[in-house]
């Protein structure tokens, strides 16, 4: 059993003091001005992890399924919103010559993007998911390679499916330092695939946009560094409370607008 107590306002775990985890930006998250650090460096250099759900404080060991590697700020719900005051996303069933594509972009003001910019091991997450229930029916013929993306946002990186749910097929080109984004400035990704459309039902072109708050754990670089902070839940925007998708088939849009001032978000 692991005892923590303060003596002399030092902390000390199991009798051995930690010092909160202020600069170690290449491998954790740091300290922030809402909840305060939820990880320790100990005298051997070791990482301890607080995790406020439990109370708990064990060994920060990162792992694929339990990263343990965020900052541990739920901020949306502490009044902070950290995902962009805008979003639209464009839909072409017909690029050129059977190719198809999708195209998202989004835009921060100055105080929410200061909301996001709170650490220095911050990554930004901005998702197209169609839904793939319907023997690989969706918006994307799913049985075809991606021909290429593009985008103006910097440190950018093709998002893997890795551990994924294949009938939630997800769309995305992240930004590996959020911090390096400027507010009052449109950004962008565009994504191509070989073949068109595959409507089997009219349910088939069903859409969500998410917002996921991430951050680097290990050294290898983007995507597979790079995981969804555990204690504040990937944000769904536009979506009416109750609904998974929405009410809306991509095949009948060529824009989707979300406004954070008027529009839900899940």
């Amino acid at each position: 059993m692991r005892h923590v107590k303060k003596i002399n306002s030092i902390e000390l775990l199991n009798d051995r003091p930690i010092v909160p985890l202020n600069q170690l930006s290449s491998i954790q998250a740091v300290n922030s001005s809402i909840n305060g650090s939820f990880h320790f460096l100990g005298l051997a250099n070791e990482i301890w992890w607080y995790n406020q759900n439990n109370g708990n404080i064990s060994l920060c060991l990162p792992t694929l399924s339990a990263p343990h590697g965020g900052d541990g700020n739920a901020r949306y719900e502490a009044g902070y919103q950290w995902f962009p005051n805008t979003v639209s996303v464009y839909f072409a069933d017909r690029v050129f010559q059977g190719v198809s594509s999708v195209d998202l972009s989004y835009r921060y003001d100055q105080q929410t993007l200061d909301n996001l910019q709170l650490d220095s091991n911050e990554a930004l997450e901005m998702e197209v998911v169609f839904y793939n229930y319907n023997d690989g029916h969706s918006f994307f013929d799913e049985t075809k390679d991606i021909v290429g993306w593009f985008t103006n946002q910097p440190n950018a990186y093709l998002d893997t499916r890795l551990f994924d749910n294949d009938q939630e097929a997800s769309y995305c080109v992240g930004v590996e330092d959020a911090n390096d984004l400027i507010a009052n400035k449109s950004y962008y990704w565009q994504i191509r695939k070989w073949g068109l459309a595959r409507s089997g039902s009219e349910y088939d072109g069903r859409f969500k946009v998410l917002a996921q708050r991430s951050y680097a754990v290990f050294p290898m670089g983007a995507p597979y560094s790079i995981f969804a902070e555990e204690h504040d839940p990937i944000r769904k925007l536009g979506v009416p409370v109750g609904d998974n998708w929405v009410d809306v088939s991509a095949y009948d849009l060529d824009e989707w607008t979300f406004d954070s001032a008027s529009d839900p978000v899940q």
